[in-house]
């Protein structure tokens, strides 16, 4: 991907598993290992991709081994962030929104709009992000908002205390906030 980010999906129903953005590749899994698609990408705002049909793909990376390396670091790469996803699941669903809205902000999935990081993110889509049921969500944001960690607009989370989410991330209760 050159230029903005995608959601990708997997499951029935569609659940968000992750986001790319740029100089990050999506379904070069699928022409390495010759399968299906395990997965959904779709577009999260304006995005500008470089397609490489899968034969093309094969050719470079056969007389390219330093980028097939690389591919395959990027593959060990998600490959851990999906067991510390998996590991995540455990944790408190305030914890668990908590640790997603940190990660998006983080890593500069968030417009910064006078001042403060803000998520283009339904809370419908916070709840698939993280696992949560959509009404455990809700729940988690009433919460959040009442404490002045975010502020939420339509299909938007405002992160007005990153520094206190962080801190609920890492296992600190909101409740003592």
């Amino acid at each position: 991907m050159k230029k903005g980010h995608v959601k990708v999906l997997t499951g029935q129903p569609p659940r968000i598993v992750a986001f790319r953005g740029p100089r990050e590749t999506v379904g070069e899994l699928g022409v390495l290992d010759d399968e299906p698609r395990s997965a959904t990408v779709i577009a999260w705002g304006d995005v500008e991709v470089l397609h490489v049909p899968a034969a093309e793909l094969k050719n470079f990376l056969d007389q390219h081994r330093d980028a097939e390396r690389a591919l395959h670091t990027a593959v060990r790469k998600r490959l851990a962030q999906a067991t510390r996803k998996i590991s995540d699941s455990d944790l408190a669903t305030e914890r668990r929104i908590a640790k997603a809205l940190t990660d998006l902000v983080r890593n500069g999935l968030c417009e910064i709009v006078d001042g403060t990081p803000t998520i283009r993110l339904s809370q419908k889509d916070l709840a698939s992000l993280t696992g949560a049921s959509l009404e455990a969500a809700k729940k988690v944001v009433r919460v959040f908002k009442g404490i002045g960690l975010i502020d939420t607009g339509r299909f938007q989370i405002r992160v007005t205390d990153a520094a206190a989410l962080a801190h609920i991330a890492d296992g600190k209760p909101a409740s003592s906030w």
